[in-house]
């Protein structure tokens, strides 16, 4: 994902509580759009003062099995998609429902733009204009700081009560909530977030910057927040790079490999995982691979991979 600099959907001088947005949502049959299809899709549109417009949930037919693993994490199994529309038909109705003037937030954004925009460039459909929030970036505003990236995780921080996570309405219902806590405290009305949802003050963050000395505005929220352009996310097949050609191999093979895995610097964990496709969103490179301990599909960056030999 590369950051850019959508024009703001409304004058600079509109105060956020006026501004209109959309927390939207997907569930997927994989991690990688260019092998995996959308099987969910829900968006929830909203003032910045936290009052829900509309929402929306459909259910799509990916036209590929749905992996053991995500029918259980998502409980959509083959029975609750036969038979409906596919993919490309609930990425319209979506964009119907959403008004171009719309902000958009989503947690961990660039997956979901990727899969929306992968269906959209299949369709030779034009991007939405449409400037994309990732709720990651938004709770850092409120002092959250960075570990893992699941929403769970990150709901558990801001003290967000439980719930049924992995379906695409509640999912975005909290990333709605994580907004509007964000411009509430932009806005010096922390004590009064607006979202309906109830704060557990022990396990509620120290907010990361003060707030603004004079009234936020969408342009500053935008800003603060890292918004990008929804079209910056462009997804692309890569070839393994030089150093990682046994994952190339493995691919042709259908055969494993081990992954010394982490951050330059730090001792790597070794991972035996079965590669799917390697691409790359942005300037960001990926691996997707089935993953033997977790018995799950993982996304891997290629610039964390230590080193990699073939299983044979």
């Amino acid at each position: 994902m590369t950051a850019g600099h959508p024009t703001p959907p409304a004058e600079t001088t509109t105060p956020l509580s006026e501004a209109v947005f959309c927390a939207f949502d997907t569930e997927t049959t994989g991690l990688s759009p260019l092998d995996a299809r959308p099987l969910e899709l829900a968006g929830v549109r909203f003032r910045g003062d936290g009052a829900v417009l509309d929402r929306f949930t459909a259910l799509c037919d990916p036209g590929c099995p749905i992996p053991g693993p995500i029918a259980r994490m998502t409980g959509i199994g083959e029975e609750l998609v036969r038979g409906r529309p596919d993919p490309a038909a609930i990425v319209a109705s979506f964009l119907q429902f959403v008004d171009p003037t719309d902000i958009l937030c989503a947690h961990n954004a660039a997956f979901d733009v990727s899969f929306v925009g992968e269906i959209l460039r299949r369709a030779n459909r034009p991007m939405p204009p449409n400037p994309v929030l990732d709720s990651l970036r938004v709770a850092e505003l409120l002092g959250v700081p960075k570990g893992s990236r699941s929403l769970r995780n990150l709901s558990e921080r801001l003290g967000l009560p439980a719930g049924r996570f992995h379906r695409a309405l509640p999912d975005a219902e909290r990333v709605r909530a994580i907004v509007v806590r964000a411009i509430a405290y932009l806005e010096g009305e922390a004590a009064a977030l607006g979202d309906g949802i109830p704060t557990d003050p022990e396990r509620t963050p120290t907010p990361a910057v003060p707030p603004p000395s004079a009234p936020p505005t969408v342009e500053l929220v935008l800003k603060l927040a890292g918004a990008f352009a929804f079209g910056d996310v462009e997804v692309a097949a890569i070839p393994a790079p030089e150093g990682l050609e046994p994952i190339e191999e493995a691919l042709a093979a259908g055969a494993s490999v081990d992954l010394d895995y982490g951050r330059p610097g730090t001792p790597p964990e070794r991972h035996r995982v079965r590669p799917i496709s390697l691409y790359r969103t942005g300037d960001r490179r990926y691996l997707v691979a089935w993953c033997a301990q977790s018995g799950l599909d993982r996304s891997y960056r290629l610039d964390r991979i230590q080193q990699v030999a073939l299983r044979r």
